[in-house]
């Protein structure tokens, strides 16, 4: 039935080498009211809370909207990192997230932007 911006659905991985796949369609950026962190972060929030409740502890990432959503990358992450540490402090049973970025840039943006987090 799809779902809408910031919510998520879960499914069979199939032929991948994971249980699930979570799918979560992320904001286009400046399509949404000035509310596009809301919803973005709320995309992180929902995908970690249905794969709880289907028993996942390890989760990866992309960089959501970062693609032909035109999310600027830095505070993209900063929404992502912020979202997922949150989620982490408030349930021990998530063991590990994971972002799987494409490129060295977009790494150090997240790996800089993880640093301000942690300060």
């Amino acid at each position: 039935d799809g779902c809408a911006t910031g919510e998520a659905r879960i499914t069979a991985a199939y032929g991948l080498r994971a249980r699930y796949v979570i799918h979560t369609p992320g904001p286009i950026f400046g399509e949404h009211g000035g509310e596009e962190a809301a919803l973005l972060g709320s995309c992180y929030r929902e995908a970690l809370r249905v794969g709880r409740e289907h028993g996942c502890a390890s989760f990866a990432f992309p960089a959501i909207s970062c693609g032909v959503y035109g999310y600027p990358h830095r505070d993209a992450a900063r929404v992502a990192l912020q979202a997922c540490a949150e989620a982490m402090k408030n349930d021990d049973g998530i063991e590990r997230v994971l972002f799987v970025l494409f490129g060295a840039p977009m790494h150090e943006i997240f790996r800089e932007e993880l640093v301000r987090l942690s300060d």
